[in-house]
C-alpha cells in the first residue's frame, strides 16, 4: 500500500474531506498531506466540535482557558473559528464547521433529581466529562453521549459528498476523536485514518485494529506555516517551542488480518 493510496487520489483527482474533532487537529496531523494534495485536487476541510458552552464552566474548562491566556470561553471559540478559516485559505477549498460543543464544555441534558444549585456549585456535576484526564481522555464514549454520535453522523451526511475521507485514528483516547472516527466508520466503507497529534507522542495506536500504515514526508515547511496560524492553540501545544514530527503516518483498515 504505502503512498499508493496518496497516488490514486491525486491521479484520479478525487476529492478529500478531512473531518477535523477541533479547530486544528487536521492540521495538526495531517497538514503535510493536505498542503501536497491541494495541488492536484479539492481539499475540504469539516470542524466538529468548534463551540464552547455557557458557565459555569469546571476547574478542566478552566485551567484550559488559563493556558491559553482566556477568561471567556466563548471569545476564545470566535478567535480559534477565525484564524482556523484564515490558517485554511492556502489550502482548503471550502471549510465547514457543524457547531458541536467541545467535549470539556458539554452538559448532560437530563440531570438527576435534585442536583438543581449543586450544580452551580459544583459544575462537573452537570457535565458529561467533568474532567480532561479521567473523563474526556478515556476514550468511552459516555451512555448519556451517544446521541452526539448520531447527530454528528447525519451532519456528515449531508456535508460530504463522494471522495475520500481522512479522520483521526483516535490515538491518546479523546472522546470527541474516538466520536468523528465512530462517525465516519458508521458513514463511510474505507476512510483513511491520521495519527493523532500531539497525542501519538506519548500513546500507541490501538493494537487490537488491523490496519495497514504509510507515511507521509514533505510540505514540511508549508505545514509549519498551517500549524503557526492557530496562535490561540501555541501556549497549550508548543510550550517548550515549536516542533513538528518528520512525517506523518495514516492507516488504512485491513479486512484480511494482515497489518504493514
Amino acid at each position: 500500500m504505502k503512498n499508493s493510496a496518496v497516488a490514486d487520489i491525486i491521479h484520479g483527482k478525487r476529492p478529500c474531506y478531512f473531518v477535523s474533532p477541533h479547530l486544528d487537529d487536521a492540521v495538526l496531523s495531517a497538514g503535510a498531506l493536505m498542503s501536497h494534495l491541494s495541488g492536484y485536487t479539492d481539499v475540504h476541510v469539516v470542524n466538529v466540535f468548534t463551540k464552547a458552552g455557557p458557565p459555569p464552566h469546571t476547574r478542566s474548562g478552566l485551567s484550559f482557558l488559563g493556558q491559553l491566556g482566556y477568561d471567556n470561553a466563548e471569545l476564545l471559540y470566535k478567535d480559534r473559528q477565525i484564524e482556523d478559516r484564515e490558517t485554511l485559505l492556502p489550502v482548503a477549498k471550502t471549510v465547514v464547521n457543524l457547531g458541536f460543543v467541545d467535549a470539556l464544555w458539554r452538559r448532560r441534558q437530563r440531570l438527576p433529581k435534585g442536583l438543581g444549585l449543586f450544580g452551580k456549585i459544583i459544575p462537573e456535576l452537570e457535565h458529561i466529562y467533568p474532567t480532561y484526564y479521567f473523563h474526556v481522555l478515556n476514550g468511552r464514549i459516555a451512555t448519556e453521549d451517544e446521541k452526539t454520535v448520531r447527530q454528528v453522523t447525519e451532519k456528515l451526511r449531508g456535508v460530504i459528498t463522494e471522495g475520500v475521507v481522512f479522520c483521526p485514528f483516535g490515538i491518546g483516547g479523546h472522546v470527541d476523536h474516538v466520536i468523528v472516527r465512530t462517525a465516519c466508520e458508521l458513514l463511510f466503507t474505507d476512510p483513511i485514518y491520521w495519527s493523532d497529534f500531539p497525542y501519538d507522542r506519548l500513546y500507541e495506536p490501538d493494537g487490537s485494529r488491523k490496519y495497514l500504515t504509510f507515511r507521509f514526508q514533505g510540505k514540511t515547511e508549508e505545514k509549519t506555516a498551517l500549524v503557526t496560524g492557530y496562535k490561540s492553540q501555541f501556549k497549550a501545544l508548543f510550550k517548550d517551542g515549536l516542533e513538528l514530527p518528520e512525517t506523518e503516518q495514516y492507516f488504512i483498515n485491513l479486512a484480511d488480518g494482515k497489518s504493514d
